[in-house]
């Protein structure tokens, strides 16, 4: 186990209680009204999104156009509490571009969000030697805004469009595979998320945090420069999702093995104002 020491800082304006665990940080951050920026409510109160059962559900696109230097952004609300080993999350995969088929492990780029914990990941060539940004909040998050960006060099992690932690001299093998809620390999089905999820764009370009902090609460015509893919879910019935950014790269409900199923569609908008599905841990399924 690494080494614990308490720290307080400040981290883009937000002020972080945070406990560091070899080089990642356990942390509750604040903004400037002292609203807790891991509980936000979703803002896209029309059409639908996402409902992952954290067991077999997943989301597939297939093969991917590598991306060297990417931003990878998603709102996620997850329901259950992960598995977190010293400074790592070891499921509640959102999206991923690395796996398929013919893989041993998953190479590329990733988010991971449970209850307490959410992570970006880089992995360069080889298995096992992922370079991960972790944050672990001292209390279960709600709806948030995750973006990781990757520029060739640096990784950095955003929740609700502040910049949480960034890590330098991150290589990268940016994989060919696109998945949402898990993993999969040559050989099956790992690290399944629980929960909600919405508006997943994957870019060619760095975006900015202000670019991030502007544009993550509104929906984009698929037009943008460097926008590959954007999934806004509002499709609602069926077994396929769109890419609202280019005729390539759709997805659809289920995974590549059978006995995989598909996450379900959820309204986003209830007559509480609350988004999608309301569930707490114990109606989630392992």
């Amino acid at each position: 186990m690494k080494p614990f020491a308490a720290v307080t800082a400040a981290v883009c304006g937000a002020m972080v209680a945070a406990v560091l665990i070899g080089d990642a940080a356990a942390v509750e951050l604040f903004d400037s009204t002292a609203n807790r920026l891991g509980s936000q409510r979703h803002p896209f109160q029309k059409g639908f999104h996402l409902f992952f059962d954290g067991v077999d559900d997943v989301a597939t696109v297939g093969d991917f156009a590598p991306v060297t230097v990417s931003t990878i952004e998603a709102w996620v609300r997850p329901l259950r509490r992960g598995v977190v080993t010293e400074d790592k999350v070891d499921d509640g995969v959102v999206v991923v571009t690395g796996g398929g088929p013919r893989a041993f492990c998953a190479v590329g780029v990733g988010l991971f969000a449970v209850k307490q914990s959410v992570c970006y990941e880089v992995d360069p060539a080889g298995c096992g030697n992922d370079e991960e940004i972790c944050v672990h909040f001292k209390e279960d998050a709600e709806w948030m805004h995750l973006a990781g960006v990757y520029d060739g060099n640096k990784s950095r992690l955003y929740i609700n469009g502040t910049l949480i932690h960034e890590s330098t001299g991150v290589p990268l093998d940016p994989g060919n595979w696109l998945t949402l809620g898990g993993y999969q390999f040559y050989n099956g089905y790992q690290a399944p998320y629980a929960g909600e999820m919405d508006e997943v764009r994957v870019w060619n370009v760095v975006r900015s945090q202000e670019e991030i902090r502007s544009a993550m609460s509104v929906s984009l015509t698929g037009k943008e420069k460097g926008l590959v893919a954007y999934y806004n879910f509002d499709e609602g019935k069926g077994k396929w999702f769109h890419n609202l950014a280019a005729d390539r790269y759709h997805g659809y409900l289920g995974g590549m093995y059978p006995g995989m199923d598909g996450p379900k569609w959820v309204p986003s908008h209830t007559e509480d104002g609350s988004a999608g599905f309301d569930a707490d841990e114990s109606e989630i399924r392992y």
